[in-house]
């Protein structure tokens, strides 16, 4: 498990490993306890549950292309410390109001300002000149952050136990308090160089890209893996009676071993589009076949608690691969002069997720097996289209690609292609001011002497 080594890596690595720590317990207690808060304290039915979390995934959505905006003139470091400390505040807020009214508002405020905090840190990994190791850092995010869940897992079950309003609000102090500490940490870090803070003050507004925008509600349809271990899954075993009580607890834990034991491996192995290309299409079989072993279960009484275990454990290879994928693709695929407004933009999908994913998820585990076989195809037609989108970025998109390497002209480094175009500007300019000498004698060239 070489996750573990970045919690005492030199520098930033360090740094980075445990915001992703600290910040995934507290989301862990607020995520756990939230939803018993509003029904058991606020008194909410499932219907204005069902509508409040909508409501909290349009204001994501709504709020996704102002943040981007936002995170091209502040750059990354700066917006996701302010993006921190926003949340920290509203979860302290939460943790203070007793109306009705005033929840509700938060909540939906506390979804708004969630928009386009996550797929920053790529950006960051940049900015650190860690930009090579990009997927492997991600992945041991996401392998820490699942040990973040299950430090944060006891916590929810402390709160609901007691279930008065004092636990629920110290439930929500602790998570402001993880925003809080996310925020110092990140604000240890190096500032980015000076050059691209200029690049950023200059940036013109994101063009609505259809086919990027397409394949961060691709990525967000694939993230439904998530909502049918949180739902369709519980829902469809407890609905046939033929299994065991301890198998839903057995998916979870196969679920985060398999994930704190593979997720940073596969992640460094997706680390160029035609590699995370082949990722998204084998996590598109993956799912397909965990949906249909599901769907197995279901049709037949006599099917081993082992084939539900073999489906889980493919649901959560195509949950891997397919993180590790569009992790690279968004990256791959953004502008290089645009590119932290292009990935806060990428987030724009997981606000539909909210508001979708629940009602088909508990469609999925209700319907029994034809559910699991539309999941299944579902995923296919994902995987289908994902490969059309970025096949055509392929040849059109090469010389952005962040994940190949160039030769840099003035010294023998390797770089990366985010920064082709630069170099590329240097080399017209000095071709430039070679035709200048020749046309003028010894005139000078204007400009930097490249």
């Amino acid at each position: 498990m070489r996750w573990l080594a970045e919690l005492a890596a030199p520098g930033a690595r360090r740094a980075l490993a445990w915001q992703a720590l600290i910040d995934a317990s507290g989301s862990a207690v607020a995520i756990g306890v939230t939803t018993l808060y509003l029904v058991r304290q606020v008194g909410l039915t499932p219907r204005d549950l069902g509508l409040l979390t909508a409501g909290a995934g349009l204001a994501g959505l709504a709020a996704t292309l102002p943040a981007s905006q936002i995170a091209a003139r502040l750059g990354a470091r700066r917006f996701l410390i302010a993006s921190a400390l926003v949340r920290g505040c509203l979860y302290v807020a939460l943790a203070l109001a007793s109306h009705p009214v005033a929840v509700v508002a938060l909540i939906v405020s506390i979804g708004a300002a969630e928009a386009g905090a996550y797929s920053l840190f790529q950006i960051l990994f940049d900015d650190l000149g860690l930009g090579d190791r990009r997927g492997e850092l991600l992945g041991a995010r996401r392998a820490i952050a699942n040990v973040g869940f299950l430090i944060g897992a006891p916590a929810v079950g402390l709160v609901a136990s007691t279930g008065t309003g004092t636990a629920y609000a110290l439930a929500f102090v602790f998570d402001a308090g993880s925003f809080f500490a996310s925020a110092a940490l990140v604000s240890r870090l190096p500032a980015a160089p000076d050059r691209r803070r200029a690049e950023r003050r200059t940036m013109p507004r994101l063009v609505l890209d259809p086919r990027y925008l397409g394949l961060s509600v691709l990525a967000a349809l694939f993230s439904l893996t998530m909502t049918i271990f949180e739902i369709a899954l519980p829902l469809s075993l407890s609905l046939r009676s033929h299994f065991p009580g301890w198998l839903f607890g057995a998916s979870l834990a196969a679920n985060a071993l398999l994930v704190l034991l593979f997720q940073q491996r596969l992640a460094a192995n997706a680390g160029t589009l035609s590699s995370a290309r082949r990722a998204v299409a084998m996590s598109a079989v993956c799912l397909a076949g965990g949906c249909l072993a599901l769907a197995l279960n279901d049709t037949n009484t006599k099917a081993p608690a082992a084939v539900v275990l073999c489906g889980v454990a493919l649901l959560t290879a195509g949950e891997m691969l397919e993180s590790a994928g569009f992790w690279t693709i968004s990256h791959a695929m953004a502008s290089p002069a645009r590119r932290a407004e292009y990935l806060a933009a990428f987030d724009m999908g997981f606000p539909l997720l909210r508001v979708a994913g629940p009602p088909l998820a508990a469609w999925i585990g209700v319907m029994g097996a034809a559910g699991w076989i539309v999941g299944a195809t579902i995923f296919v037609a994902g995987g289908v289209a994902s490969h059309l989108l970025t096949a055509r970025a392929g040849s059109a998109e090469a010389p952005n690609l962040a994940d190949s390497k160039i030769h840099h002209p003035r010294a023998d480094t390797l770089v990366d292609r985010s920064q082709a175009a630069s170099l590329q500007e240097e080399l017209r300019r000095a071709r430039g001011c070679v035709a200048t000498h020749r046309r003028a004698g010894a005139a000078e060239c204007n400009g930097d002497d490249r």
